[in-house]
């Protein structure tokens, strides 16, 4: 017998879920208590005012955001590539120090931009000096890497010779 602390009734082990990872292998809630928890989120997330909240995100209406992408010309404002159509990929980007986590106002919107983008700049903390110097180092690696590819056999000769069983030479 194990009390379920969400309903506070005292049931039977077989009422409640295994879990391996619990010291009795069984979960704290019962079974009826789970279901309900989901059945409770499934409703939450189909609420007509969540998908609204949603739609408004970073308060801005679907025909706003269409408005952006119109005075963008489609195109993300960071690389200047076209916009995915699928919008789930389009990101308001912002700056995160102004408004509060998710949200967004006509202040702090910088323009759309392609998930590409928005990660990275994100990861980069918005420091455009940073950027910089990642873009800097990377061109730098390339160089050397494109003298290196042209000096060296080609990998397709590489693979090809030694499918043939030849001897290949180590780089």
């Amino acid at each position: 017998m194990k009390r379920c602390p969400k309903c506070g009734t005292t049931k039977p082990l077989s009422d409640f879920y295994r879990d391996q990872v619990r010291a009795r292998g069984v979960s704290s809630t019962c079974k009826k208590c789970v279901l309900a928890r989901k059945k409770g989120k499934r409703d939450r997330q189909r609420s007509p005012d969540r998908l609204r909240k949603q739609r408004r995100r970073h308060a801005l209406l679907p025909e706003q955001q269409a408005q952006m992408r119109v005075d963008q010309q489609g195109c993300c404002y960071l690389c200047e590539r076209q916009l995915p159509d699928n919008s789930q990929q389009v990101h308001v980007d912002h700056d995160h120090s102004h408004c509060p986590p998710g949200t967004s106002c006509a202040i702090c919107r910088r323009g759309l931009a392609c998930s590409s983008c928005n990660t990275a700049i994100g990861l980069l903390n918005d420091d455009p000096d940073r950027i910089r110097r990642v873009a800097d180092n990377l061109e730098h690696a390339q160089a050397g890497t494109r003298e290196r590819i042209a000096t060296a056999p080609r990998q397709d000769e590489l693979f090809a010779a030694n499918r043939s069983g030849r001897p290949v030479a180590a780089i």
